[in-house]
């Protein structure tokens, strides 16, 4: 019998679920949900957490660089008491699924009511957090929340514009002013640490295809994105020869090509997500053209030497030919090995609701990264139907949900002492 099961589990999954629905009608856009840093749906989705953290019993912080933080205060008097940090991010891509991120932290806040209706206390700290721009949509930059709360936030991540070139620094101002709660300077938590937990869906088949609820997560694979500047000439498409063309949309066709081309031969993740091509008319040669790369691998070196390889070759090239090329790396993390203690945690209790552990890796980067350095970091993933995400048609079982909260509110009642983990 999995030792969680007095608490009203069914409730508690179906509670989940229609918080989740309720969080995906606050989005930027009408018609479909996105959903990113420092807008006014970031501000409305962090006041409905707010209520939801305050029903569980948790003291709530909002912080300058848009995060929300639950606290669950322990029993007892210890001033400084361990902190055990559960988490995910609020923030979505553009035409989002409902449960990417979302779902990790209305799981954890559940499991705190489940704790906090039970008049149950501990002799640790549980921090709830609601991360800031795990995904980097709006600024190119990403886990900016998580990264800022480990205090290993770059102060070059800050300097950044959108596409409308709004400054990081104005779009924090305008959160700011707009919140209808006090908003205080981003606390560091990187003292006194006992873990980081995230619960996190899949996001891809293998949970799925196998029939598996859950799955604990062992590694993390690195991952780097870059923005790539082509810079050509344009002219009147009836006018000028093609031979003769600085067509920077035909280079960039020809790079991205040939970075699709490495990544299949060296077997690494490599997405070209977004193009933009200037002056944009049907009737001009593109001058310019910018695009993203999203590179993914376990063997960080490797790929790195590759891309950057490859570019630097591409841009003798392009030299010779009169265009310009700037290449920018915007993100990088590095492969990230999850805790064995941690995990043995978490394959205790999945035993004991009568289920087989299965464990795999992830290939999406997440903000328990953000803590690997200051405190041992896991990762319980949850089963999304067929694998999708990142589209509206992502989803999960409630029954899969309440297995993942039945776990996680189990491992926070073993945490009698600052030594469990």
């Amino acid at each position: 019998m999995c030792p969680a099961e007095n608490f009203e589990s069914s409730n508690s999954s179906r509670t989940v679920l229609e918080r989740c629905l309720q969080l995906s009608k606050i989005t930027d856009e009408e018609q479909r949900l996105t959903r990113t840093y420092f807008t006014q749906a970031h501000s409305d989705c962090n006041n409905l957490v707010d209520e939801w953290m305050k029903q569980a019993g948790m003291q709530v912080q909002h912080d300058d660089m848009g995060n929300i933080i639950g606290s669950y205060s322990t029993h007892g008097k210890n001033e400084n008491p361990p902190v055990l940090i559960i988490g995910s991010h609020l923030d979505t891509v553009v035409d989002a699924g409902k449960f990417d991120g979302i779902l990790g932290v209305l799981v954890a806040i559940e499991s705190i009511s489940n704790l906090h209706q039970n008049k149950m206390r501990l002799p640790i700290s549980i921090k709830v957090i609601g991360y800031a721009n795990e995904e980097g949509v709006r600024f190119p930059c990403a886990r900016t929340g998580s990264k800022a709360i480990a205090g290993v936030l770059n102060n070059r991540e800050l300097t950044v514009s959108d596409k409308n070139n709004v400054t990081f620094q104005d779009a924090q101002y305008q959160f700011i002013n707009r919140s209808s709660h006090p908003i205080v300077p981003v606390e560091v938590l990187n003292q006194n640490l006992v873990g980081c937990l995230e619960i996190h869906i899949e996001q891809g088949p293998v949970l799925s295809s196998s029939d598996i609820p859950v799955g604990i997560v062992t590694s993390i694979q690195g991952a780097d994105r870059y923005t790539v500047k082509i810079l050509g000439t344009a002219g009147h498409a009836g006018t000028v020869p093609v031979s003769s063309r600085k067509d920077a949309m035909r280079y960039a066709s020809k790079l991205i090509d040939a970075l699709y081309e490495l990544s299949i031969k060296n077997d690494f993740m490599l997405t070209i997500g977004v193009v933009d091509i200037k002056p944009g008319a049907t009737g001009t040669i593109p001058g310019e053209v910018v695009f993203t790369i999203d590179a993914r691998s376990e063997d960080d070196i490797k790929r790195r030497k590759q891309i950057n390889q490859c570019v630097s070759n591409f841009s003798e090239c392009l030299s010779k030919h009169g265009l310009k090329m700037q290449f920018l790396n915007t993100y990088s993390s590095d492969t990230k090995k999850c805790s064995k203690e941690l995990n043995s945690v978490l394959d205790e209790f999945i035993r004991e609701c009568g289920i087989t552990p299965f464990y795999l890796k992830s290939g999406a980067g997440h903000d328990v990264l953000s803590f690997y350095d200051i405190v041992p970091i896991s990762m319980l993933f949850v089963s999304c139907k067929d694998g999708v995400s990142h589209i509206p048609e992502e989803y999960v079982f409630i029954q899969d949900v309440d297995l993942a909260t039945k776990i996680l509110t189990e491992v926070i009642i073993k945490m009698r002492s600052a030594n469990e983990f």
